[in-house]
């Protein structure tokens, strides 16, 4: 299969570049060729292209696009700004021209659980509705509000789409220096410095690049669906169950305050993960929990 990579210099989009391994022909998209070269040198890909997105245009047989091009942390998202509806609109309608011209090509959006606005007061379910205060909108809601407008914008074509909603991805590829959660923690442990987290409580869903892997190729395998799927582990972990794990295995030292800590870019989301599990039907299987995955990816950072 013939597979073009949009966002291929993003850690999820190397991970699966990885996992795919010689498995199929890939044409990666970036704005940093020479990164992205750089990079298949170190790896070993040789069955790979490096081009820039002005070359796209001149593709040619391509059996799947899958579009990782977005923020990637929340310090870009606070940088980027209302540029994110921008970036989105524009690379994914470089995707929507394609297979409107090749219609055997498949297209596969990397779409976030963002789309249903900040509150989380529950999981998502099959029945959760996506809100945004469209008379107060605000910074931390431009992220998810351009990523929903994308699946509108595919929903109403006949076209062969899927978009894959990630709520929270975690694997030794990713920048710890990001203000992520679990990076702050990953920082306290290599600098033996007091984890300060604030008592809110949270529940999170961390997917690593196995089962990542293991959707995508479901997703391959189906022809002309056009629909949302949500990614999930076999379990999801509140935030003092994660702090616990990482004291026993880590050595992690933790205090809780009442300041708020870290960079809800996209707001604070008390249950920010998905109980939708639509994918089971068409033959996903998650086979790592929320735990194992992180404990997988901090055990490789650390050493």
């Amino acid at each position: 299969m013939k597979i073009a990579i949009l966002g291929a210099t993003s850690a999820i989009a190397k991970d699966l570049i990885l996992s795919f391994s010689d498995e199929h022909k890939l044409e990666l998209y970036s704005r940093r060729i020479s990164d992205v070269t750089t990079w298949m040198v170190e790896n070993n890909l040789r069955n790979f292209t490096s081009q820039s997105y002005t070359e796209f245009k001149h593709a040619r047989d391509i059996d799947a696009i899958i579009n990782f091009v977005g923020a990637g942390s929340p310090e870009k998202v606070i940088k980027l700004g209302q540029q994110i509806f921008e970036i989105t609109e524009s690379f994914d309608q470089m995707a929507l021209d394609y297979i409107g011209k090749y219609r055997d090509c498949k297209y596969i959006f990397i779409s976030s659980g963002a789309v249903f606005g900040d509150n989380f007061s529950t999981p998502a379910d099959i029945d959760k509705v996506s809100a945004f205060p469209l008379n107060d909108l605000q910074p931390k809601h431009y992220y998810g509000y351009a990523k929903a407008m994308a699946e509108v914008r595919h929903r109403i074509t006949d076209r062969n789409i899927f978009d894959l909603r990630v709520f929270n991805y975690f694997s030794p590829m990713v920048n710890i220096n990001y203000r992520y959660m679990i990076t702050d923690m990953i920082r306290s442990i290599k600098d033996k410095t007091m984890y300060k987290v604030d008592r809110t409580p949270i529940v999170r869903d961390y997917v690593g690049p196995l089962d990542f892997y293991q959707m995508i190729n479901v997703l391959l395998k189906h022809d002309k669906m056009n629909t949302a799927v949500d990614m999930y582990s076999r379990q999801p972990i509140s935030k003092d169950s994660l702090l616990t794990a990482m004291a026993q295995r880590y050595k992690l030292e933790y205090e809780t305050t009442g300041i708020p800590v870290g960079l809800p870019a996209t707001g604070v989301k008390e249950k920010y993960y998905s109980v939708n599990t639509a994918a089971y039907a068409l033959g996903y299987r998650p086979t790592l929990s929320s735990v194992e995955n992180i404990f997988l990816a901090v055990d490789k950072i650390l050493k």
